[in-house]
């Protein structure tokens, strides 16, 4: 059940995904995206602002943001990591502030304190996470046109990477002041 807040963002065509990446995100993105096919699936700006969280529900967000049919626009004001990035490669038009920054990394496992996570962290084997791995540089470089090569060294660094950056990497089309 949509918020107040959410409601009003909700007329506005805006979807708000700050926050852990998890099952409750998910729920509302999910009820959001369902309640716009009611209006002709008008074009939508959606707004992340996340450390990440689980990354099956970050595919799950990606691919609903992707299978939408109208217009959406990612929008990053300040951050997103870890599996923000993933959702916000599901939107058509991915766009971040100058001063904001992206974050990609290696799957590890969660722990659940450092997320405040809604929902218990399921276990996940090591076979798991390399094929996660892969399947996210494959999703990186499928989405820029870039090798996937490139998001498998860029994962294992670990840095932040910049707006100019982004763009370079084909992570984002667009930077705005």
């Amino acid at each position: 059940m949509l918020t107040g807040e959410q409601w009003e963002l909700f007329y506005r065509r805006i979807i708000d995904l700050r926050g852990p990446i998890d099952a409750t995100m998910f729920v509302y993105a999910e009820e959001a995206i369902g309640r716009l096919s009611e209006y002709g699936y008008p074009a939508i700006r959606i707004t992340l602002e996340s450390r990440g969280g689980d990354n099956h529900f970050a595919v799950r967000l990606y691919r609903l943001i992707s299978d939408y049919p109208g217009k959406t626009t990612g929008i990053v004001p300040n951050f997103a990591f870890s599996g923000a990035v993933t959702v916000l490669q599901g939107c058509r038009q991915r766009t971040m502030a100058k001063e904001a920054n992206l974050l990609i990394h290696r799957p590890y496992r969660l722990e659940e304190s450092t997320l405040n996570l809604a929902e218990p962290v399921p276990e996940v084997s090591d076979g798991q996470l390399n094929q996660c791995f892969e399947e996210l540089c494959l999703l990186y470089g499928g989405r820029s046109g870039r090798h996937p090569l490139i998001f498998r060294h860029q994962c294992l660094q670990g840095t932040l990477i910049s707006s100019d950056h982004a763009l370079f990497l084909g992570l984002v089309d667009r930077v705005i002041a």
